[in-house]
């Protein structure tokens, strides 16, 4: 799965309706400090490779790192609205910051866009603001945990 695709879902790119649940995080402190050692931001993915499971471990970075996941949100969905994209499929839902239901048109074209996610994950790997989550979720090393 790409960076971009684990924190996107965990910050709610969906038809979820509350997009980052405040009991999420599991247990995980909510203000740390953030140390880059070679640019990897690792007090956060410290603190939230405690996490279990895949799901709790992301929302722990998203919680760690709201503007990260914010902005990845926001790179994610200037992609997946452009025309080639998902653009029409998505203009009255995602791309009017509506939420759209699963197995729509749009939720279709979301999850056979692939292109998107590694576009966004890119993105924000060159992203100051962004880069911090990305780090947060390698760190913590959230995709080799377990899924609920």
């Amino acid at each position: 799965m790409f960076v971009a695709v684990a924190i996107v879902v965990a910050v709610g790119c969906s038809s979820k309706d509350d997009p980052a649940p405040a009991d999420a995080d599991a247990g995980a402190s909510s203000t740390s400090s953030s140390s880059s050692t070679g640019g990897v931001s690792s007090d956060s993915g410290v603190a939230c490779s405690a996490n279990e499971d895949v799901e709790s471990c992301q929302q722990c970075c998203v919680d760690q790192n709201p503007e990260a996941g914010t902005k990845l949100k926001a790179l994610l969905v200037a992609c997946l609205c452009k025309a080639e994209g998902c653009g029409e499929a998505c203009k009255d839902t995602l791309c009017a910051g509506s939420d759209y239901a699963d197995g729509s048109p749009c939720d279709e074209c979301i999850r056979e866009n692939s292109a998107c996610p590694e576009q966004a994950d890119v993105d924000c790997r060159n992203d100051a603001t962004c880069k911090p989550g990305i780090d947060c979720l390698l760190v913590a090393a959230c995709s080799d945990k377990p899924e609920l």
